[in-house]
């Protein structure tokens, strides 16, 4: 591949957006890896709203960057939570709203840029684990996905059901159907009133909220709490198997297939993917991703033209986007 230096063929501009549960980041960047403009927003999915009112937010998210920057780019990365089954509509919908603004645009689920954060454009599989979780594999320009089916159905190990099970338990325990548990006024500490009265919010507020209530969980368990400490254990054991499922559907080793570990709950408790990894199939090669998703998404808008990323690219569009605050 070609370098990111200009006068040799590198991008002018390139643009990247990383659409989560919780929160939209995204920035446009010079061929040298400074960044031009950058933006923060709430994070919304098709499994939170329908896909138009996902397309109108990310259109008018980029539109912002765009006019912020006061340039266009040469190509734009999208990784979007959930994506996968809404790819047209929302391809479709960002480069009609966006216009020639975004150069070659490409809209992908939120776990392919993980791997390329770390690897570059190449195999390996990345599990997430924010407000929701899944775990994807890329081969060549194949990739497939394990778990992620949304918090309705399966979202097994994430930051919400996580929350969900804590405050499940919370309200157990008021109903006198469950064990007292650490869980009850460290939650309602969290909340600053009983947990019967955060009802409103809990609804009104939804997924984002309730994951929330996750760290209640490793808190407990680290203070010897029976109900935290299942529920942790149950959720690492879900969580193992998606690796267990994602080895066995490519018919690779554990040694073959490299595995980086992304999301807000892995980043802040470490003890998690700890307990996931030694209940996986031994030898994994897995590891906590090192950058945040968003550098991946930069990396594959090089890639869309041909390039790679140099060593001096990558040391300053990372340290522009800690101090941007996109991390």
């Amino acid at each position: 591949m070609k370098n990111t230096q200009k006068g040799s063929g590198g991008p002018s501009f390139i643009a990247a957006m990383d659409v989560g549960g919780t929160k939209t980041v995204g920035f446009v960047a010079d061929a040298e890896g400074n960044i031009i403009a950058s933006a923060r927003d709430r994070g919304i999915t098709p499994v939170d709203a329908p896909a138009s009112e996902c397309v109108a937010l990310y259109t008018g998210f980029l539109r912002r960057l765009f006019d912020s920057a006061g340039v266009t780019a040469d190509a734009t990365y999208c990784s979007i939570a959930a994506i996968e089954h809404y790819t047209p509509d929302f391809q479709n919908g960002i480069a009609e709203a966006v216009g020639d603004r975004a150069g070659i645009l490409r809209a992908e689920p939120d776990g392919l840029c993980l791997i390329s954060g770390m690897l570059g454009h190449a195999d390996g599989a990345s599990m997430v684990c924010g407000t929701g979780s899944s775990l994807y594999v890329r081969s060549g320009e194949d990739w497939f996905r394990v778990g992620g089916w949304g918090h309705l159905i399966d979202s097994c190990g994430s930051g919400f059901v996580l929350g969900r099970l804590a405050i499940r338990a919370v309200l157990r325990e008021y109903d006198g159907r469950g064990e007292k548990t650490l869980l009850t006024p460290l939650c309602e500490e969290k909340c600053g009133r009983p947990i019967p009265d955060d009802y409103d919010r809990i609804y009104s507020l939804g997924r984002p909220y309730v994951a929330s209530y996750a760290g209640c969980v490793f808190e407990a368990r680290r203070h010897g709490d029976a109900v935290a400490s299942k529920i942790f254990d149950d959720c690492a054991a879900d969580m193992a198997e998606l690796i267990a499922t994602a080895l066995r559907r490519t018919g690779k080793k554990p040694s073959e297939l490299p595995l980086f570990m992304n999301g807000g709950i892995f980043a802040h408790w470490p003890e998690y993917p700890e307990a996931i990894l030694a209940l996986a199939p031994a030898g994994v090669r897995a590891s906590v991703a090192t950058v945040p998703p968003v550098y991946g998404c930069a990396v594959e808008a090089m890639y869309s033209l041909g390039l790679g990323c140099t060593p001096a690219f990558r040391a300053k569009l990372l340290d522009g986007i800690a101090r941007a605050g996109l991390a």
